[in-house]
């Protein structure tokens, strides 16, 4: 065990050793930020801003405009764009400004990761996806212990609580069924890497994550992975049976309505409000400004409206609602065209498979406004657009040279 971490740790040096000395800084500047992003946001918000920092400056060292063209840039640009237009009509533009300052190093690393990644290196894209199912199992394994030992209610990050965790895990399982063929290679080590997934999400206790897990495991049992059903079969039957706060959470899901986390007082408050700003809505974070109904709402502490679509709206109103909606259309239409007519490698299929399936889970059960999970989904977004395009030209040229 310890030789494969230290050989793991050798490849992700290994991979580091580029010769230009700002191709060195920005695989450091990756590692440290998918190495974080579930542990410490104060780390990941440095990385974020190295990393755009060393992008700039290479782009005014080298004199050349790093910018690779992808599938997705126009419908991601149109959705920051939405973004950036609800500022000056915020209800309050100061604090949607403060709101988009945080943001922009986000945004900005779809296009860091675009112009850094290079998929002619496959073995690059493994490590990656590698640190990221490592970090996940430890946030898993931690956020589980904290709860066994009495130490908090659920299982929770270090960064964000229990909801947070949940989402990262539910949206990195993916990643363990349907790339395991080619990131994870052995059943030996895919199986227990989800389990451990699987356990840390059931023991947040929070039964949206779950239908994602839940829906992971069903669509790689049946597309990639045979084994994953049993499997996912006898532990929730074990969990069910010998943890009695599992099963009296399971059952509650069967009478959602009255046990909706105060989910129905948001949708009230946001019935109240949804008119009056509909072209470009209120503006980024003023939820606590604008919500009618706080005193209803049983977590004093909920701050957003705790769902992707709703707060898109609620914040940058129709045009950002129809930006996102842009973006995912592109992204499953790219999928479609690259599965369908692209040729795909083994290799690429399986792991294409897992981030389009991740973000898929993403896109149903939030995550890509979290501030710590949407980073995963950029990541995952920027590694798909580049698979789609470089397949896509490999295809046209292939035509062109046949015709």
């Amino acid at each position: 065990m310890r030789s494969s971490t230290a050989d793991r740790i050798a490849s992700l040096v290994r991979a580091g050793q580029r010769d230009d000395p700002f191709d060195r800084l920005l695989w450091i500047g990756m590692v440290v930020l998918l190495g974080s992003v579930i542990f410490s946001t104060a780390v990941m918000h440095l990385a974020a801003v190295m990393l755009t920092a060393v992008w700039i400056a290479k782009m005014v060292v080298r004199r050349r405009w790093l910018f690779r063209r992808t599938a997705l840039d126009i419908p991601f640009l149109a959705f920051v764009l939405a973004r950036v237009i609800s500022i000056p009509l915020s209800v309050d533009p100061a604090v949607s400004l403060q709101a988009f300052r945080t943001e922009i190093f986000f945004y900005v690393l779809f296009f860091v990761f675009t112009s850094t990644i290079d998929v002619k290196r496959p073995e690059d894209i493994r490590l990656l996806l590698r640190l990221v199912l490592a970090t996940a199992v430890v946030a898993s394994v931690v956020g589980t212990a904290k709860y066994f030992l009495g130490m908090e209610a659920r299982a929770t990050s270090t960064t964000s609580g229990y909801y947070t965790l949940g989402l990262y895990l539910c949206g990195v399982m993916p990643l363990a069924l349907g790339g395991a063929e080619k990131i994870l290679r052995r059943a030996t080590v895919w199986v227990p890497v989800s389990v451990i997934l699987m356990i840390g999400a059931v023991f947040t206790f929070d039964r949206l994550h779950w239908v994602g897990m839940v829906l992971a495991v069903l669509v790689a049992g049946v597309l990639w992975q045979r084994l994953v059903l049993p499997v996912f079969v006898v532990g929730a039957a074990a969990l069910l049976a010998l943890f009695p706060s599992v099963a009296e959470r399971a059952m509650e899901a069967v009478n959602f309505a009255s046990h909706s986390s105060g989910r129905d007082v948001l949708w009230r408050g946001a019935q109240m409000i949804w008119d009056q700003h509909p072209l470009f809505g209120f503006g980024l974070r003023t939820f606590p400004l604008i919500f009618p109904l706080q005193a209803q709402l049983l977590d004093q502490g909920v701050g957003s409206w705790h769902n992707d679509y709703l707060q898109v709206y609620m914040e940058s109103g129709f045009v950002g609602l129809l930006a996102l909606c842009w973006l995912i259309v592109a992204l499953y239409y790219h999928a479609y065209r690259t599965f369908r007519f692209g040729s795909l490698s083994p290799e690429y299929r399986s792991i294409a498979g897992a981030l389009l399936l991740s973000c898929t889970i993403l896109f149903l059960v939030g995550g890509i406004l979290d501030t710590h999970v949407s980073l995963l989904f950029r990541f995952e977004l920027a590694l798909l657009a580049l698979l789609f395009t470089a397949i896509q030209k490999s295809s046209r040229s292939n035509e062109s040279w046949q015709s």
